[in-house]
C-alpha cells in the first residue's frame, strides 16, 4: 500500500543539473522524484565523489604542483646565480613572496 504524499515541493534545475540527477536515479534503480526526496531526507547517503561537478580540488592541486615546479626552477637559477655570482637577491626575495601568497590562497581553496 502506497503511502499518499499531501506536500508538494517544486524545484528548478538546469538542464545539465537534471541530467545528472537522472543519472544517479537511475544508477539507484529509482525515479527521479523518490531519489531527490530519498536524498533530501538523507535514506540515500551522499559521499564527496557524487558532488565532484562541483568540486575544483582536482584543478587546484595540479595548479599547486605547477607552482612548486615554478618553485624548483626559480631555485636552480638562483643556484646558477649564486654560482656565477650575479644575484639580484631583491627581485628574488620578490618572486618568493608572489609564489608564496599563490600558494597560501590555493591551501585556502583547497580547505
Amino acid at each position: 500500500m502506497a503511502i499518499e504524499k499531501k506536500k508538494r515541493i517544486t524545484v528548478r534545475f538546469e538542464p545539465e543539473d537534471e541530467a545528472w540527477i537522472l543519472r544517479k536515479a537511475e544508477a539507484a534503480g529509482l525515479k527521479k522524484s523518490t531519489y531527490i526526496r530519498e536524498v533530501a531526507l538523507g535514506n540515500i547517503p551522499q559521499d564527496e565523489a557524487d558532488f565532484s561537478k562541483y568540486d575544483h580540488t582536482e584543478a587546484l592541486q595540479n595548479l599547486r604542483k605547477e607552482l612548486r615546479k615554478i618553485g624548483n626552477n626559480i631555485n636552480q637559477m638562483a643556484r646558477v646565480a649564486n654560482t656565477v655570482g650575479d644575484v639580484n637577491g631583491e627581485r628574488l626575495k620578490e618572486m618568493k613572496m608572489e609564489l608564496g601568497k599563490v600558494n597560501t590562497q590555493i591551501i585556502r581553496e583547497l580547505l
